[in-house]
């Protein structure tokens, strides 16, 4: 009889237990993780408040410079009082995105005039400011009649929008879904032109499908091509910063970009507030990160027939065009590699 031998079984392995120590580590740098994140979104929150607001005041001499006083007695630091000729001229500043609001001092009462459409929480502040000033102003001026003050719209937000909560509830999932993106065509396309390709189709399609989504349904933001504009150019700008950077330092550049975006970007782009509520060093940070620039720029082409939009738009500009160069940098390599013979001729 001939033996039959039987192949041996191979006994599946067995994954390693993490030891309590490295288990423990573990809960503990993820607890350490939540904190930084809660910090980084909370404490803009809790720090907000108004500083150097502009605001135009029209109205007599004296009775501007009583308003700058009681303004600064009240919360110095707080509001910026800017003299305006006339009403007309008030609005003017308003539209072109000089100040956030004016305040109108008549004979009759006082007139707020504000713009949700540049952030509903100024246009709230200055609204609770025209009703404290009222009667001291009236007052002063010899007016027995002390009426709360009158508020008028003069650059709405969305139709839709109409308590101003839509708008940063629109551009977290912009942020956060270029962010995706960007991670997406850093680490799992192949090829500095696919990346490319990716990163411009994205952007393009991104910007279209918010905007008909924001804009034509939920009214948040009209629907025109230059919002789409816009919303296309930060998705390339936030997407292509997290790109740009895997190809400079690989998957360490997307850990210290994508996190400092997040983190950074998204608390201090003063989507849901304005930029001057936040604290004046940090306010500029966020206006130079591409969430910041975004939420400027969407609202000065949404809101303001593209005043005041040169700054953030150029921000993107520099952000998405720094990616997409430092992305289509590894072509040449790739090319190079294509090049080198892939068999070696013996002697």
């Amino acid at each position: 009889m001939v033996a039959t031998m039987s192949a041996p079984t191979i006994a599946p392995a067995v994954p390693a237990r993490w030891s309590l120590r490295r288990a423990g580590g573990v809960g503990a740098l993820l607890a350490l993780v939540v904190g930084v994140m809660v910090t980084a979104f909370a404490w803009p929150a809790v720090s907000t408040s108004p500083r150097d607001v502009p605001v135009a005041v029209v109205g007599p001499q004296a009775a501007v410079q009583q308003v700058a006083g009681a303004l600064e007695q009240a919360e110095p630091g707080a509001i910026q009082v800017v003299p305006a000729v006339d009403e007309a001229d008030a609005r003017a500043a308003i539209e072109s995105r000089e100040v956030a609001g004016a305040i109108v001092l008549g004979q009759q009462g006082v007139t707020v005039l504000t713009a949700p459409g540049g952030g509903q929480a100024v246009a709230t502040l200055l609204a609770g400011v025209g009703d404290a000033l009222g009667a001291q102003l009236l007052t002063a001026q010899g007016v027995a009649v002390t009426p709360p003050a009158t508020t008028e719209v003069v650059v709405p937000g969305g139709v839709g929008d109409g308590y101003g909560v839509g708008f940063p509830m629109m551009t977290l999932p912009v942020v956060m879904g270029s962010l995706l993106l960007g991670l997406v065509a850093s680490l799992a396309v192949r090829g500095a032109a696919a990346r490319l390709t990716a990163l411009l189709v994205g952007g393009v399609v991104a910007g279209a499908v918010v905007t008909l989504v924001a804009g034509s349904w939920l009214e948040i933001v009209p629907a025109t091509w230059g919002v789409a504009g816009v919303l296309g150019l930060g998705v390339v700008a936030v997407s292509g910063a997290v790109a740009g950077a895997h190809a400079l330092l690989g998957r360490l550049g997307v850990a210290l970009v994508a996190p400092a975006i997040f983190l950074l970007g998204n608390p201090l782009s003063a989507a849901a507030t304005a930029p001057e509520l936040l604290p004046a060093g940090w306010a500029s940070l966020g206006q130079a990160l591409p969430p910041g620039a975004l939420v400027q720029a969407l609202r000065s082409v949404a809101f303001f027939d593209g005043s005041a939009s040169a700054f953030p738009l150029t921000v993107l500009g520099i952000w998405a065009g720094a990616g997409l160069v430092l992305v289509a940098t590894t072509l040449a390599g790739e090319r190079r590699t294509r090049l080198v013979p892939t068999s070696v001729v013996a002697g």
